[in-house]
């Protein structure tokens, strides 16, 4: 992770890295000043970590429970929001086949899909793709316990998105030609408005729907954790409260 995370993220991020582990005689609490510049990368927060007592391991966890990563490509300018969004937790919880069969069930109402379910004993993998692209849910063993990754890939909305906006530029510069071949020079004044078009168009149709999904990602990715959370051991339990 090569992100740096503000004055309230680095306060929250050490917040749960201290509730993670039992508290350690002479642990010190992090400073959470106003001195962080351009903010503080994942190592930075490690070896403050180190300094006051706190394990940079629970650190590390802790801020990957917090990323949710956007991704971004060149062709996003057809869907106008990010096409890519990825949400990791590590949690101190066995998944057995209770707890295994408790998330499906919660994947699929949140995300309103029977979706392809695969994993063995310990894991769960769910996955469902369409038009749009693929939301994909791994949950499997890690050394903190349980490792939950949720994530939307919505590629192929960019790629549809492009392929509209290049017939609407396609169908525009004809119309800008024949206008030119009417009017004259004043046939050029078409040409922004096509433009335009081009790309506000795909934007008002597959924008709303992937933001929609991207949104329910997220939403996916708080339910989970939580669930997963109410099944930790009691000492986890009372210090994720």
């Amino acid at each position: 992770m090569s992100r740096k995370f503000d004055e309230k993220e680095v306060a929250l991020i050490f917040r749960q890295a201290t509730e993670l582990e039992s508290p350690v005689e002479g642990q010190r609490e992090a400073s959470s000043g106003s001195d962080l510049g351009g903010g503080l990368d994942l190592q930075e927060l490690k070896e403050i970590a180190v300094q006051v007592g706190v394990d940079p391991i629970r650190v590390d966890q802790a801020a990957r429970s917090l990323m949710i990563r956007p991704r971004g490509s060149p062709l996003s300018v057809f869907v106008g929001t990010p096409t890519h969004i990825e949400m990791e937790s590590e949690l101190d919880v066995t998944l057995n086949d209770e707890l295994r069969g408790d998330l499906l069930r919660e994947i699929r109402a949140v995300m309103d899909r029977q979706g392809v379910t695969e994993g063995q004993s310990g894991s769960l993998e769910w996955k469902v793709e369409d038009e749009l692209g693929g939301r994909y849910v791994t949950i499997s063993p890690s050394s903190a316990g349980t490792r939950l990754s949720v994530i939307g890939r919505f590629k192929s909305a960019e790629h549809v998105g492009a392929a509209v906006g290049a017939m609407i530029m396609g169908a525009g510069a004809l119309a800008v030609l024949g206008s030119i071949q009417l009017v004259g020079a004043l046939g050029f004044l078409l040409a922004p408005i096509v433009a335009v078009g081009a790309i506000v168009i795909p934007r008002s149709i597959l924008g709303r729907l992937v933001t929609r999904e991207t949104q329910r990602i997220s939403r996916l990715a708080t339910r989970l954790r939580a669930l997963l959370e109410s099944r930790q051991p009691p000492d986890s339990a009372e210090g994720n409260t």
